[in-house]
């Protein structure tokens, strides 16, 4: 008839004593980290959880020599056969056969090593994610090398421009500015326009230089070369020269 045994020791008492101390164990780690090591408070609950479950694992393992049975289980067992005598020989097999367990199984300060390991281990692994992390946002915002050529650049050009560009006036001088339209190639429209840049006068158009000349064709809306074409520095030289009072 087989026999009926109940498990008193269920594994809660060792199942309970287990996690609380990884979990102590946990946030000890975790405080150690974010106070020697400056890390944050957010990858200390990483690290506190990743100690507490690994930890609570493997010294529930170590406190019951196996996975804990279930609370209130009912193990039955089976009638003892009968013992056979064996020869040496099938001794020697047998014992070949049978796994050799451990002498003695590992002690508290033993597993609190194991877990202590796992945890630096862990908690390297973090910072070296953070680290990747915080160089690939440096690298997104800080400009590239071509960034910083193209902006110097820009910056040549647009000191070129500001050289090329004709000297303008904020208004006109007393008795207003020269009628533009004696221009040829200056129609309404082009002397609205000039006289909105700062040029009035005969004798400002007059002392515009071939590069300045070149950059109204280029700038002015609706020159379109006719300032070159039509000789519009040489047009306002003689009628500065016919009107004195332009100048």
């Amino acid at each position: 008839m087989a026999e009926r045994q109940i498990l008193v020791s269920d594994g809660i008492f060792y199942g309970a004593f287990s996690w609380l101390l990884a979990a102590v164990f946990g946030i000890g780690m975790a405080f150690a980290y974010t106070g020697i090591y400056g890390g944050s408070l957010v990858t200390g609950f990483v690290i506190a959880g990743l100690v507490t479950v690994i930890g609570g694992w493997i010294l529930t393992r170590f406190a019951a020599g196996g996975d804990l049975p279930p609370p209130n289980t009912v193990k039955i067992n089976p009638p003892k056969a009968p013992t056979v005598p064996r020869s040496p020989a099938a001794e020697r097999r047998a014992e070949a056969a049978t796994p050799k367990m451990p002498d003695r199984m590992p002690s508290a300060h033993e597993a609190g090593v194991a877990v202590g390991a796992t945890a630096a281990s862990a908690a390297d692994s973090v910072k070296q994610a953070t680290s990747e992390a915080r160089e690939r946002v440096a690298c997104a915002v800080s400009p590239s090398d071509g960034d910083a050529t193209g902006g110097a650049d820009e910056a040549k050009r647009e000191a070129a421009d500001a050289e090329a560009r004709p000297p303008a006036l904020p208004a006109p001088r007393e008795g207003g500015g020269d009628d533009l339209l004696a221009i040829k190639g200056i129609g309404p429209k082009l002397m609205g326009t000039l006289n909105e840049m700062g040029y009035y006068h005969y004798d400002q158009i007059a002392a515009w230089t071939p590069e300045q000349v070149a950059w109204v064709d280029t700038n002015v809306e609706g020159v379109n070369g006719r300032a070159s074409r039509d000789d519009w520095a040489g047009q306002a030289r003689r009628l500065a020269s016919e009107d004195p009072a332009s100048s």
